[in-house]
């Protein structure tokens, strides 16, 4: 260590090191910082909701609950005895065991309403394979659905959507 000449070195020295320990950091070294947290957070996100996804059957329903607490996501739980088919797919068989359905049954069930219900509709010929397929009618005044033919062709009286030879499956 060089000895000091005189008490202004003293004190330079001294005011140079007490500034370096309580020295704020620049904005770019906050902005980098707070970049780098919250690149590490996230990769340990993707990290635990990809386990978690992977073993969500068997994982305790309140450690899962705990997590999503924890942690800013939500992991869809096991639903026991519950396929994951598709909205189609669940109305076109609730069609198919009752042929008949009111639009508040519909909602009730499947919080699916009118316009909603125009499109499902579409889809039942669109998207379900032509023997799936199932031909809904809707009646107003009445407020009532009617599963009217079920299969590739279109009732003979049918208005709504029919599918382009292109679309056909």
């Amino acid at each position: 260590m060089a000895k000091m000449r005189t008490r202004a070195d003293a004190e330079a020295v001294i005011d140079e090191a007490v500034e370096e320990v309580i020295s704020e950091p620049t904005e770019e070294e906050v902005k980098a910082a707070k970049k780098a947290k919250k690149k590490e957070r996230n990769a340990a996100k993707k990290l635990v909701k990809g386990f978690m996804a992977d073993n969500v059957e068997n994982i305790d329903s309140d450690v899962v609950d705990a997590l999503n607490l924890l942690i800013s996501f939500k992991v869809r739980k096991a639903r026991a005895g519950i396929s994951r088919t598709s909205k189609t797919e669940a109305i076109a068989a609730k069609f198919r065991d009752e042929v008949e359905i009111s639009e508040l049954d519909l909602f009730a069930e499947f919080k699916i309403g009118r316009q909603a219900m125009t499109a499902q509709r579409r889809m039942f010929v669109k998207k379900l394979a032509p023997d799936e397929r199932i031909w809904v009618t809707f009646n107003e005044p009445e407020e009532m659905y009617t599963m009217v033919a079920e299969g590739p062709e279109a009732p003979e009286d049918w208005d709504g959507y029919v599918p382009t030879e292109a679309e056909e499956h």
